[in-house]
């Protein structure tokens, strides 16, 4: 009689969530038909506004083929992440160490580029900054390091410092000269 009553309650549980479920999903529509009603009568709703913004800006990325470049890494760097299994120290460092290799390849690449389609002046002032950015990303990185002064972790921060900065790096270029890579 005891598992008769168990069953009894699972499907009392099981039709309270199923006709919940079904409540929340026709409010759901009904707010979506209400804010498409709005739409067509010409009633300004704010958020369709903030959501244009974001698929002009997108579409800007999407032409700045140094953005694309970019974020292709960046999924491989999350794929091959996925796929490590490794979990030992060095064997971190060396990811973080390729990590940074493909990230100063795409700066390198990105500078090259600029350098063709950039005049003097701009160049100089392109490698000035350019040179003042790699003495402040060593700073940081020994800094980062000097935390964990003494232990296996440190040099595995100083890598990856070099490497996140080295990645922000690049998308900084690649979207403050974005009119270059179209």
């Amino acid at each position: 009689m005891r598992a008769k009553g168990v069953w009894i309650y699972l499907c009392l549980v099981l039709c309270v969530g199923f006709f919940s479920t079904s409540l929340v999903k026709r409010r759901t529509e009904n707010e979506s038909g209400i804010e498409l009603a709005a739409l067509r009568e010409g009633q300004d709703i704010a958020f369709l506004s903030e959501e244009d913004e974001v698929e002009e800006s997108q579409e800007a990325e999407l032409s700045n083929s140094a953005l694309t470049r970019l974020r292709e890494l960046d999924d491989r760097i999350v794929q091959n992440r996925a796929k490590e299994s490794a979990v030992s120290v060095n064997s971190r460092k060396a990811v973080l160490e390729n990590e940074r290799r493909l990230w100063e390849g795409e700066v390198q690449n990105i500078l090259n580029t600029l350098k063709e389609q950039l005049s003097a002046d701009q160049q100089d002032e392109l490698m000035l900054s350019q040179k003042e950015w790699m003495k402040e990303r060593e700073s940081q990185a020994i800094a980062a390091s000097r935390k964990q002064s003494g232990t296996s972790m440190e040099e595995l921060d100083y890598s990856m410092v070099l490497a996140e900065m080295t990645r922000e790096r690049a998308y900084d270029l690649a979207d403050g000269y974005g009119d270059y890579f179209k």
